[in-house]
């Protein structure tokens, strides 16, 4: 979808680039900024849809969020016997075939594609090879600045790089005025700017305006050398003649020669063009149009704070079941255990704190990121909840998260009123260092903390990263459970240690110096390593 919406974005600002040039520009501008307008915006246009430039709008206030909306794919609740013994399920049969469809067509779509770019290619590239089989069958002439090509072949004279093909049939005067239009398109360069868009051309094949802008180009060029020859002394009506005389010939279409498409369009260029200085002024629209493409199609939404939700702790309070309002007691009542909790945390993490009846989230950890747009989740699953924020008449915020074509389930969180705030606001900290290790170059500790602000418990999460352990390539584990509090250590019966112990049981014990500035790390007997290596993480600030 994100290739389609691209290419939809690419047409689009295309299609603007081009209706500028034709309101504003089109003969009215010199011919230098003419060529190089045309052949920048159509690469600028490929390009701007490609940007991701953030636009930080205000950040939530965790203080005025009033609840979050979030409907899960694939929740349901199974059957009265299964409810009975407290189970749910993760229903997926339904969004699963329906995305796999849309996978299917993306990729038929992809490979129709990229036959077309191999197509489109396959045709420039016999055009370029049926001009350099022309230029060696052709008895050729290196001049001062060009190479003259003389052959019958040639039907109207052209050029391609620094070749001018001419006809041998072509003598006299005809021929100095034919070798003073072609030489202009030598030394401007007019072929490269041809190649250029051509190339554009067959990558973005099934943008209509590219090829809109390739003639543009053509007319432009024609332009200047007409210009150049008038401006050699040769007479009007005698070069106008001249055209006509070649009217009828061929040339391969990427080269530049005396095209019969825009003949009339010449002939009144010839006399009325007045594109001086200060119709260069007309260029300064490109800025406001420009910047507008850029703003509507190459920003992301992204909220300050490093995009990150409220930190705050949620607790469900009521859900969505066949179209009907439900409060959560309700919902669970015949399920063992706490309704589930969420906590947001301003380093971009969310612990969800569920029990095992809730099947599809299971308790743990998740990052995830969120930019106004979407709020994207990865651990135990990975998907995408596009969301929508609505500002109330009273300054409260809410947000909306929904799924496509989800099965069934609206869950409505909200933050906990009854949350203990006696011992202060929740607070993240970090911690990283890195450790010796005796089967790597060393082991980095990442470490995260997050607890009220004087409270000695809490929860954290460990990332342990084993430095070109496997082949040369780094090796990451994760861990994620519970902080506490300790008092007294081997040798010092007033040290704070803090105890982390994870989901699956391992055990991290750490020194907590006074000001909580490192975290040294203790073996099991809570021992200070015996060694003059580095075994503290430095808090990161």
């Amino acid at each position: 979808m994100n290739g389609l919406i691209y290419m939809l974005e690419v047409v689009l600002c295309s299609a603007l680039f081009v209706a500028l040039y034709k309101v504003l520009f089109e003969r009215r501008i010199p011919h230098r900024a003419a060529r190089i307008y045309i052949v920048v915006s159509m690469f600028a246009a490929t390009m701007i849809p490609a940007f991701e430039i953030p636009v930080y709008t205000s950040a939530f206030s965790s203080a005025k969020v009033s609840h979050t909306d979030i409907i899960y794919r694939m929740l349901t609740i199974r059957d009265a016997a299964d409810t009975e013994a407290g189970t749910m399920a993760a229903v997926s049969d339904v969004t699963s075939t329906q995305e796999e469809q849309r996978s299917a067509v993306f990729a038929v779509m992809a490979v129709l594609y990229g036959i077309g770019v191999a197509v489109n290619a396959y045709l420039f590239r016999r055009r370029l090879k049926a001009v350099y089989g022309l230029r060696r069958r052709a008895c050729c002439t290196d001049c001062a600045g060009y190479v003259l090509a003389v052959s019958d072949e040639v039907k109207e004279p052209f050029t391609f790089g620094r070749t001018v093909f001419i006809n041998d049939g072509i003598g006299g005067r005809d021929r100095e005025q034919v070798l003073a239009h072609e030489c202009s398109h030598v030394r401007h360069r007019h072929t490269a700017e041809r190649l250029a868009l051509e190339v554009l051309r067959c990558l973005f094949w099934v943008n209509p305006f590219v090829g809109m802008a390739s003639r543009l180009l053509v007319e432009v060029q024609e332009y200047e050398a007409d210009g150049d020859v008038l401006a050699l002394g040769y007479g009007l009506d005698e070069y106008r003649m001249l055209i006509f005389r070649q009217l009828f010939g061929y040339n391969p279409d990427i080269a530049c020669g005396l095209k019969g498409q825009t003949i009339k369009k010449r002939f009144v260029m010839m006399t009325s063009f007045n594109g001086g200085r200060a119709s260069i002024l007309r260029l300064g629209a490109v800025l406001p149009l420009t910047a507008a493409m850029v703003l509507v199609f190459g920003c992301v939404r992204a909220r300050a704070g490093a995009g990150v939700l409220p930190q705050n702790e949620y607790e469900v309070v009521d859900f969505v079941l066949d179209g009907k309002v439900k409060s959560a007691s309700e919902a669970w009542n015949s399920v063992a255990g706490t309704l589930p909790r969420f906590a947001f945390w301003d380093d971009g993490t969310v612990e969800i704190m569920a029990d095992e009846a809730w099947g599809y989230f299971r308790s743990g950890w998740y990052d995830y990121t969120f930019d106004g747009e979407e709020l994207e989740l990865s651990g135990a699953a990975d998907y995408t909840l596009p969301c929508k924020v609505e500002q109330g008449a009273d300054g409260i915020a809410t947000l909306h998260i929904s799924i496509p074509d989800a099965v069934v389930g609206e869950i409505t969180l909200k933050p906990d009123a009854d949350a203990d705030t006696s011992t202060g606001d929740m607070v993240c900290r970090r911690w990283e260092g890195l450790l010796p290790a005796a089967s790597c170059p060393g082991i980095r500790y990442s470490l995260a903390v997050h607890s009220r602000e004087h409270s000695g418990d809490g929860t954290f999460r460990l990332v342990m990263t084993y430095i070109e352990a496997e082949d040369g390539r780094d090796v990451s584990y994760a861990y994620s459970g519970r902080r506490y509090t300790l008092r007294g250590m081997a040798g010092d019966d007033n040290a704070t240690v803090w105890q982390f112990v994870a989901d699956n049981g391992e055990i991290f014990n750490f020194q907590y110096d006074s000001g909580g500035n490192t975290l040294t790390l203790l073996n099991a007997e809570f021992e200070r390593p015996q060694t003059k290596l580095n075994y503290t993480l430095t808090v990161v600030e």
